[in-house]
């Protein structure tokens, strides 16, 4: 047996007892892992305070998981946000976890108003975990912010605002945890306004991995679904992920396949500085093993979808 792999065994074994542990210990009544175990635990050992909680757009001159999530959020802004920046906004962010997100969008469209760009701007955000919501307001309390912040279920966001008609929708790297990803949808067309604007970033299935799938990738694709909670509803091909946003009632306007910046970037930056950190032996190495892995068994595809309200 050849020593790469005997090292994919030795690591497969480490996740395999990893998993059980963090599900054990570490699951939530509503059925999602502790994002503030995951985060306190090991991003925060690599990412120091960031509290953005996603994989980040890693483009050639991206150095860190921090500047790669404020890339991602660029991205997201200028797609949906600054496109309609000469008219009224009522956005609402739909699984906005500690807030990062919306601080960094606020203070965007803050600078925008003050240059005259905006007439009115309005920004809410909605999570399921209170204690992110908690976070978020008590965060707020020491920033020049204004944004409305709830504890809520995405896919009942139309009974949460029932009133109330937003011109965007923004779901940023959530939407794949929800337990009715379509009845989100629904919910989502219910609370815009005509012709209204719904950007997602969102992970699905690689349309061939139904064919190409063998037993250390659905190993892998098995341990990632528990470890951050994907239903098994959700582990569908993005051929069909796509079908079910039109279904829903929107137009795609734009889709930008994303998946070679985000995965791949996102765990050679994590691996090397964990487990230089951490002072483990042959980091170098073990980082390079990993990588090879994971290039092999990435199952995930990574999709930015711009909508308008049919």
């Amino acid at each position: 047996m050849s020593i790469f792999y005997f090292t994919i065994i030795i690591i497969l074994l480490f996740l395999f007892i990893l998993k059980h542990c963090i599900i054990k210990y570490y699951l939530r009544k509503n059925n999602v892992i502790s994002y503030d175990y995951l985060l306190k635990n090991f991003l925060q050992v690599v990412n120091k305070d960031s509290y953005f909680m996603n994989y980040g757009l890693w483009e050639k001159d991206t150095l860190t998981l921090q500047d790669a999530s404020i890339n991602l959020c660029n991205t997201i802004y200028n797609l949906a946000i600054y496109e309609n920046s000469n008219s009224n906004q009522k956005i609402l962010d739909v699984g906005c976890g500690y807030g990062s997100q919306d601080f960094y969008w606020y203070n965007k469209l803050k600078g925008q108003k003050e240059q005259k760009e905006y007439k009115v701007f309005e920004l809410s955000a909605i999570d399921i975990s209170q204690e992110q919501i908690d976070y978020a307001i008590n965060k707020q309390q020491t920033l020049a912010t204004n944004i409305l912040f709830k504890q809520g279920n995405a896919e009942q966001i139309n009974k949460l605002y029932p009133l109330v008609h937003f011109n965007t929708v923004i779901s940023l790297e959530s939407a794949f945890h929800y337990q009715n990803r379509n009845l989100f949808f629904k919910a989502v067309h219910d609370v815009l306004v005509p012709k209204g604007t719904f950007i997602i970033a969102d992970i699905m299935m690689k349309n061939n991995y139904k064919y190409t799938a063998n037993f250390m990738k659905q190993m892998f694709v098995g341990l990632a679904s528990e470890l951050i909670y994907i239903p098994e509803k959700n582990m569908i091909s993005k051929k069909r992920w796509l079908a079910n946003i039109k279904k829903a009632g929107f137009k795609i306007v734009k889709k930008i396949d994303i998946t070679k910046k985000t995965f791949i970037p996102h765990y050679k930056f994590m691996f090397y500085n964990w487990l230089n950190i951490n002072g483990i032996w042959g980091t170098t190495y073990l980082c390079d093993m990993l990588i090879k892995y994971m290039k092999y068994v990435q199952s995930f595809s990574y999709m930015i979808v711009l909508c308008e309200k049919i």
